[in-house]
C-alpha cells in the first residue's frame, strides 16, 4: 500500500472517530452545565433551564429546550438555539459568536461579544445585539400579562445590550403591527383595540423599564405615551408610572363614557391619561 492510500486510509479513520466522538459520544449535559455556568454570569439572579445539546458544523453548538427565568416568571424560551463561533474569533483577544434562535413563533439572530481583560484576561463585560423578527406576541408570557383579557399580533425589532453600562441597561426598539387586545379594568371596558401599527423605543433594566417613546396607529384610536414600569416581585405585582395622549375616532369616542371620567372635549390635542396601579389593578385617569 502506498503512502498516499495509507494517508486516505488513516485520514478516514480519524475523521469517522471524530463523528463517533461528537455524535455519538458528546457529552451533552456537562456541555449544558458549562453554558448554564455562562449565562449564569451574565444574569446571576435568573434560573437557567437546557434540556439538550449537540455539537453544528462547521463550528457551533445546537441546544434545545432553552428556558430562562426569574422569580418564576419566564424571561426567554426558546425551542431551538444554534450558536456559532467565527474562525476569525479564535484570533482575537474577545470572544464573539452567533445566536440564532425559534423562539415563540418567530426568530432571534444576533452576536455576543465577550469582553476580556488585557492584563488579567478575565471577562469584564458582554455586549450583544439581536434582531427579532416574526415574534408571536401572544405567546410572550411577560407580555400576554400585561392584558387581562389576552393580547396577539406580531412584533420585530432590535435589543442592544451591554454590561458595561449602568444597572446593564438594554436599549429596545420594538415594532408590533396587527395587534389586537381587549381594554378592560374595573374602572372601564373599552372592549377590543385594534392597532395597525405599534413603535417603541425604550430602556430595560433588571428592575424597570424606561418607555422614551411609544406611538400606536389603530382602527378605533391613535395613541403615544412615555413613563416606567417598575418590577418587584411576580410581574403581576409591577408598578405603573405611564402618561400619554389617546387621539380617538369618532366611533370610538362614544365608549368612553365621558359621564363615567372626567374627560375634556377633544380636540386636536387629543386626551391626556394617567395609567398608575400595577399591571394585575392598573388605574386609568383622563385628565
Amino acid at each position: 500500500m502506498n503512502k498516499i492510500k495509507t494517508g486516505y486510509l488513516y485520514g478516514s479513520i480519524l475523521l469517522g472517530a471524530i463523528i463517533l466522538f461528537l455524535f455519538f459520544l458528546f457529552p451533552g449535559e456537562r456541555v449544558n452545565q458549562h453554558v448554564i455556568q455562562g449565562i449564569h454570569g451574565v444574569l446571576p439572579d435568573c434560573d437557567v433551564v437546557i434540556t439538550g445539546s449537540a455539537p453544528a458544523l462547521p463550528m457551533g453548538l445546537k441546544l434545545s429546550g432553552v428556558s430562562i427565568s426569574r422569580l418564576d416568571d419566564e424571561v426567554f424560551s426558546a425551542e431551538k438555539v444554534k450558536l456559532g463561533i467565527p474562525v476569525l474569533s479564535l484570533f482575537s483577544q474577545n470572544r464573539r459568536f452567533s445566536v440564532k434562535a425559534k423562539t415563540y413563533g418567530g426568530e432571534l439572530k444576533g452576536v455576543v461579544t465577550l469582553i476580556q481583560n488585557e492584563s488579567t484576561q478575565e471577562i469584564q463585560s458582554v455586549s450583544s445585539a439581536f434582531e427579532l423578527t416574526g415574534i408571536r406576541i401572544e405567546e410572550i408570557p411577560a407580555l400576554d400579562q400585561l392584558v387581562s383579557g389576552g393580547i396577539t399580533g406580531l412584533l420585530g425589532g432590535t435589543v442592544d445590550i451591554d454590561s458595561a453600562r449602568p444597572a446593564d441597561q438594554a436599549l429596545i426598539n420594538l415594532h408590533g403591527t396587527d395587534v389586537s387586545f381587549d381594554l378592560a379594568t374595573s374602572m372601564i371596558n373599552l372592549g377590543n383595540m385594534d392597532f395597525s401599527d405599534m413603535v417603541m423605543d425604550g430602556v430595560f433594566t433588571r428592575n424597570e423599564l424606561t418607555i422614551n417613546g411609544f406611538d400606536a396607529k389603530g382602527s378605533h384610536a391613535d395613541c403615544r405615551l412615555s413613563g416606567k414600569i417598575h418590577f418587584s416581585g411576580p410581574v403581576e405585582e409591577s408598578t405603573l408610572h405611564l402618561s400619554g395622549v389617546i387621539h380617538p375616532h369618532p366611533e370610538f369616542l362614544k365608549k368612553l363614557q365621558v359621564g363615567a371620567f372626567p374627560i375634556k372635549p377633544a380636540g386636536t390635542g387629543g386626551l391626556p391619561f394617567e395609567i398608575s396601579g400595577t399591571i394585575e389593578n392598573p388605574v386609568f385617569l383622563f385628565r
